[in-house]
């Protein structure tokens, strides 16, 4: 993972449509909060707003086309999915779905973010765990400021101060829980996941030692222009990378 700077400026269907459609939830919780908190009524969301072509474009920029979550590329094999940080619909209280879900963020700019498929559907679900003793907000009428979540956010803070890296595994940093927890919850150590970045990590490996064997000249600057490169955020994998490169 790492950092994701998206425009602070939504794009304008959330402002518009998203801001209407928030507006009436808010005001249909007030209403019958008992019902939605029960799960006997349930908020439907138009993904057509939270997924618009301009919201997911606005995204693929920020990111690289990359998904925010493993750094894996998404556009070149995948539409990706706008995935909320915050889940809309419920929350996973042990094996309970707990309703109603931050509902009143499924169209706020700053709780979305490009996922591929595999982070988003098979792993983080509606699972959001906070830190001991931090109170949840249950609706709108709660504040998330008072919340310490366990996941790690890249569009408000920067991952590599919790997750780092021991050649292509994911570890975290100085033992921080929030590390561990975003690496176990988000499934950053998938086999497939880190099968993929050793490969990657290999060739890095590979042109950092014939690096060393070089003597000045075209050619050594061309492999240091590639590891610059690599290390780049618009290049997959580039957190590890920066890990390896710092380590040698």
């Amino acid at each position: 993972m790492i950092r994701v700077h998206k425009p602070k400026t939504p794009p304008a269907i959330l402002t518009t449509q998203g801001a209407a459609e928030t507006k009436a939830h808010r005001d249909a919780y007030v209403h019958d909060r008992k019902a939605y908190r029960d799960g006997t009524k349930t908020f439907e969301f138009t993904s057509a707003i939270y997924g618009h072509e301009s919201v997911k474009k606005a995204l693929i920029e920020a990111q690289h086309g990359k998904c925010a979550f493993c750094e894996s590329r998404i556009t070149h094999v995948q539409y990706g999915d706008v995935e909320h940080f915050r889940p809309k619909k419920g929350v996973l209280h042990g094996t309970s779905l707990m309703r109603p879900g931050y509902y009143w963020l499924a169209y706020d700019w700053d709780n979305l973010l490009l996922a591929c498929q595999i982070c988003n559907q098979r792993h983080t679900r509606n699972a959001f765990p906070l830190l001991r003793g931090s109170v949840r907000a249950r609706s709108h009428l709660g504040s998330i400021a008072k919340e310490r979540p366990l996941f790690i956010h890249p569009g408000q803070e920067d991952p590599q101060d919790e997750i780092e890296f021991r050649d292509h595994a994911p570890v975290a940093h100085n033992g921080s829980i929030r590390g561990r927890r975003t690496i176990i919850g988000l499934g950053l150590e998938r086999r497939e996941l880190m099968e993929e970045r050793e490969r990657h990590l290999e060739i890095i490996r590979h042109l950092s030692a014939a690096r060393s064997a070089l003597p000045q000249g075209p050619l050594r600057n061309e492999i240091d222009d590639h590891l610059r490169r690599a290390s780049h955020d618009s290049q997959p994998y580039s957190a590890m990378v920066r890990c390896f490169l710092a380590s040698i």
